[in-house]
């Protein structure tokens, strides 16, 4: 199956920090480690008015949680272990699309997480 990037954004882009509670490496169902982004408040916009394009659960009046699956070319960080600020910068979100036109969103950890 044939994918293309349609976007790469930095996290810091797309949510404005000071919303975000904390970012946590969570593992899923099917053994990948997806990224958890808890936010404090959130309208469901990035800073430039786009949508995140990425469900949002939990607390839709304010806060939330964005489940954003790590890519294949990422640095995995130790899991339920909270990512340091500081490395926020470091955070894509990535858009991709399948050859048969399904969008999906991913993340990517561009530098090693130290702890």
């Amino acid at each position: 199956m044939k994918v293309k990037v349609i976007s790469k954004r930095k996290l810091t882009e797309c949510i404005n920090p000071a919303r975000i509670h904390s970012i946590v490496p969570i593992r899923d169902l099917y053994g990948g480690t997806s990224l958890a982004i808890a936010l404090k408040s959130f309208n469901g916009y990035d800073t430039y008015g786009n949508s995140i394009d990425a469900s949002l659960y939990g607390d839709r009046n304010g806060g939330g949680v964005y489940f954003f699956p790590l890519d294949k070319f990422t640095y995995h960080p130790c899991t339920y272990a909270a990512i340091p600020e500081w490395l926020y910068d470091h955070i894509l979100i990535i858009k991709k699309e399948c050859e048969n036109g399904h969008p999906f969103v991913k993340a990517r950890i561009t530098k090693p997480v130290k702890f």
